[in-house]
Parts: C-alpha cells; structure tokens; sequence
C-alpha cells in the first residue's frame, strides 16, 4: 500500500506498507521492496497488523513545492521499489497565481503488467496473498480526480489498485497562497492609515515670525503715543 498525507502546512508524508500474509509464500519479497527504499532514503520499521507482516517505510518532504515542478509530469509509483530506477525528483505539477497554487498528480502504478500494458496471467496465483491501495488524504477539497473512492469533504482520495495492469491516478487540489494574502492586506491597510492619517491630520498654528513681533510692537508704540 501506498499512503500520501499532505498537510495544511504543506509537508508531505510518504508511506508504503510491504507486507504479505502470514504463512504464504509469493514471489514477492517485503524485506528486498524495504531495503530498495530504504536505500532511497525511507525510514523502515517493522510492521504487523492481524495476519499481515512486513515493514513500514516514511520519508517526509519539508514543502511540497520541494517536489513539485512546472512541467507537466507523469511518475511511475512503482519505481520507488525497483532498486534500478533512480529516485524519484518530482512527483506533482504546480500551477502558481497571485493567490493560489494548484497541484496536479498524475501517477501511474504498474502491478506486474507485461509491456504492452495486458495483464500478467502469473500474478493470480497469489494476488490473494496482497492488498494493494494508494490513498491520500489532502488539506483541501480535490477539484478534479479519477477514483470513485472519495470521502463526503472531498479530502480522503483511495484507488483500490487492479493486479496485472498499469493503474492510472489523478487528482488535483488547490491550496492558498497565505504570504500573498498577508503583503495584500498589509498593503490594504497601510494605504488605509496613511489617508486617515491625512484627513484628520491637525493643522499647525502659524507661528509669529520675528518681523511680525517688530511691527505689533511699533503699532502698540505708536497707540501709546
């Protein structure tokens, strides 16, 4: 299983569970998938839930900015467990306004499907043996997607991923861009203050100047005479 959480801070959390069930024997090996990602820079601890044993891999990105391009990209998810393939750079497309930024997944999960995209008839003879999902839970509603699987809040996306064919994922979201907003009401309220600050600016007293003083002075002079 593959898991994304993104959060509102816009840190992304990676998950992939590799994991079979107790006392069945496939051709697919957890602790080789585990290692492969660990070397790829996951963190693996053991997992084990009911019958299903096998390790938990993380790996958390700072900013999903970070792993995100302009480019219009699509990743193959299954690369992360193949120790020949690199590490994956990018894994969404962002398209940045004034003040949101939306990112675009395009994922692509090949489950033992032969080149030409057919299924792999070898692979029913223990399919039962694993249970293969991708999910993600997102900050923000998802404006556009493919699964069928999606919470009421549009925030909680799972694909219940079909063996021996190349799965397709797409999803898309939208998050605000919260420095914007904050130099635009800044802006909004410094323009504010500066015209109330004007309007309500008091006047300054005229004051005497030195030749005014001499000329009251001789007028009172010349009364007195």
């Amino acid at each position: 299983n593959i898991d994304m959480g993104i959060g509102k801070d816009k840190s992304v959390n990676l998950t992939v569970i590799s994991a079979i069930k107790k006392g069945t024997y496939t051709e697919i090996n957890p602790s080789q998938i585990a290692d492969n990602l660990e070397n790829k820079g996951f963190i693996k601890e053991p997992y084990k839930e009911d019958s299903w044993n096998g390790y938990k891999l993380t790996k958390k990105f700072d900013h999903i900015d970070k792993i995100s391009t302009d480019k219009e990209i699509t990743v193959e998810l299954s690369d992360l467990l193949d120790k020949e393939k690199e590490n994956i750079k990018y894994y969404f497309q962002k398209k940045k306004t004034f003040f949101k930024t939306t990112y675009i997944a395009n994922f692509t999960i090949d489950i033992n499907a032969n080149a030409d995209g057919t299924p792999n008839e070898d692979i029913n003879g223990y399919k039962d043996s694993v249970d293969l999902k991708y999910t993600v839970n997102l900050p923000t509603s998802s404006t556009n997607q493919n699964t069928t699987n999606i919470s009421y809040d549009g925030k909680n996306l799972t694909w219940l991923l079909e063996y021996g064919k190349i799965n397709k994922i797409h999803y898309e979201f939208s998050m605000p861009n919260t420095g914007n907003y904050i130099l635009l009401s800044t802006l909004f309220i410094t323009i504010i203050l500066i015209t109330v600050y004007f309007i309500f600016k008091p006047k300054k007293k005229e004051k005497d100047s030195l030749l005014n003083k001499i000329l009251k002075f001789t007028k009172k002079k010349n009364k007195s005479k």
